[in-house]
């Protein structure tokens, strides 16, 4: 060791006074910080009732950023979003969006957040919505080639198949062709799509588009391959729904039980509770035999197919259940089926007799609570017109339930009704009878409930007697309407999609003149009268959504 004070000793210690008091590569703050350790994240101190209020007015895409801020804040985020985005989630038949859903199925949480399955009638159209870009054309290409082998090669099947068998807690598997707009995160009325359709249509150079035209998947596919999946799966889903908008339905074939799947299908149908179903009633031969295979059932929808001229009136279905013999060279559909926990029957864009509604009614007489009826006729037969002319098929409807032995339905839903005479609607004046049968001056649907069928029934029919006496007050009105241009209105402004029964269209191309009509009684004549029909005030207003129900704030069912 150099002596103190020598040249050395001296040389060294300036080295260690000019090391001791260079700048720090790394700033004070900089330093200060990592010595207090990880940063924070003040969000996570919020309390979580405010954090989700907080998070509710977010679009999904800042939704999304808020959960990348940190760990702590996306675990106390995500039983809360995937709620949202994978309780109930919309598929079409595609390779990306099916192979989705597999993936979802794989997930060690999201599995078991799955419940509500949707497989909608997605579908591209023409490529001539776009320029002749050659890779865009090679992808649309690519995915018609894949679409064709998962529909006729049995890859559709074999991806549900894997999928269902994974998700543990599903409990509702969903056909459809609509979106719901329902999705008021994005914006009021953002419709909630099938996943992947975005991403195709920007790869492919196309729409991809819902709802019924020459290029639609057909929903019988779908549902033939969702039914041929859950029994191979041995999955027990609760409830199959079918929720169509188009004039279209489940063809019956898709109904027959092969006996080589007999023995996987029936579990499959015994575990149902709820089944919703839009079919052509007049061909019910593998429908009636399905029926009969699903005997939990507590809720039955059945819907005919829409139709912007006339409900549907050939109902062998009906027929059946009310145990009425088939007409000569008809196929025997068997006995009836009984269905003794039935709660609930919804029926749907019909058209019957007041009897045989009545006996349908009552065969489920010892269970049934509830009773839903839209776009329901009643038909008017002769010697009705004859006789009566205040009475009415819905008095006489509703006078013959309320004398019926061993019913007592505790809820009536009712919207949309109407009376169908001999001579149709063009020939019959509303002062003949009622053509319209509303429950006071409002189209919307009327809730009866709460109090003994005896007193729901005097509400109905003292409601249905107001109703007819409001029409009759504006029947001079109505005829001083100008039609001569109802049949060229043009019905495209009204949505098939909204969430709730849309009625009249802001730019429907009729012109009212100088009429003076009250705005809730028209509304009323304008959901029954077909389009062109000279009591029909705004002629091209004539939606096709059936019966509807929300069940969440997510997405909505809105078709029956």
């Amino acid at each position: 060791m150099a002596p103190k004070g020598s040249r050395k000793a001296r040389k060294h210690e300036a080295r260690r006074s000019a090391i001791a008091h260079r700048p720090s590569a790394t700033p004070p703050s900089i330093a200060a910080a990592k010595d207090a350790g990880p940063a924070k994240c003040y969000l996570t101190n919020i309390p979580i009732e405010v954090l989700l209020r907080i998070t509710h007015n977010l679009t999904t895409t800042e939704l999304g950023n808020v959960r990348l801020t940190c760990r702590a804040l996306e675990q106390s985020l995500f039983h809360f979003f995937s709620h949202e985005f994978f309780r109930k989630k919309q598929f079409m038949v595609s390779d990306f969006s099916l192979q989705t859903l597999v993936d979802i199925s794989n997930h060690p949480t999201l599995s078991k957040v799955l419940t509500h399955v949707i497989i909608a009638t997605d579908y591209v159209t023409s490529y001539v919505h776009t320029a002749p870009i050659p890779s865009k054309q090679d992808a649309l290409t690519d995915y018609r080639t894949a679409f064709e082998w998962l529909v006729s090669a049995g890859l559709m099947k074999e991806m549900l198949t894997e999928a269902f068998r994974n998700l543990v807690n599903l409990e509702i598997v969903d056909v459809r062709d609509f979106n719901a707009k329902s999705r008021n995160r994005d914006g009021t009325g953002t419709e909630w799509r099938s996943y992947g359709s975005k991403t195709l249509g920007e790869a492919i150079g196309s729409y991809v588009i819902i709802g019924k035209n020459g290029n639609d998947l057909d929903p019988s596919i779908i549902f033939r391959n969702i039914l041929g999946a859950l029994g191979a799966a041995a999955s027990s889903p609760k409830a199959i729904e079918v929720n169509l908008r188009s004039a279209w339905c489940i063809d019956d074939p898709s109904f027959f039980i092969h006996p080589r799947l007999e023995a996987a299908l029936v579990p499959v149908l015994e575990g149902l509770n709820k089944l919703h179903l839009v079919v052509n009633t007049a061909e019910a031969k593998c429908l009636a035999d399905f029926l009969s295979k699903t005997p939990n059932i507590t809720w039955l929808r059945i819907n005919a197919p829409a139709s912007r001229n006339r409900p549907h009136h050939d109902h062998r279905l009906f027929d059946w259940l009310a145990r009425i013999s088939p007409s000569p060279g008809a196929p025997s559909l068997g006995d009836p089926v009984q269905l003794p926990l039935l709660e609930k029957l919804d029926l749907g864009n019909v058209q019957l007799s007041p009897k045989l509604a009545v006996r349908v009614i009552t065969h489920f007489a010892a269970s049934l609570r509830s009773l839903s009826l839209r776009r329901v006729v009643l038909m008017e037969t002769p010697a009705d017109s004859d006789t009566d002319d205040d009475k009415g098929p819905w008095v006489e409807f509703f006078n013959d339930l309320g004398r019926a032995p061993g019913l007592d339905i505790r809820e009536f839903e009712l919207s949309l009704l109407g009376v169908w005479t001999t001579e149709g609607y063009d020939d019959v004046q509303i002062g003949g009878g009622d053509l319209n049968v509303v429950f006071g001056p409002d189209k919307a649907p009327h809730l009866y409930k709460g109090d003994t069928m005896r007193v729901l029934i005097s509400k109905i029919q003292a409601d249905l007697a107001a109703g007819k006496e409001m029409l009759e007050g504006l029947q001079g009105t109505i005829h001083t309407l100008d039609t001569s241009e109802a049949g060229s209105s043009d019905d495209s402004d009204v949505s098939e999609d909204s969430e709730t029964d849309s009625l009249i269209s802001t730019d429907d191309g009729s012109d009212d003149g100088d009429i003076e009509m009250d705005l809730h009684a028209a509304m009323a004549l304008s959901s029954f009268f077909p389009p062109g029909h000279p009591n029909n005030p705004w002629p091209g207003v004539w939606t096709d959504d059936s019966h509807s129900e929300s069940d969440s704030e997510i997405d909505s069912d809105m078709d029956y």
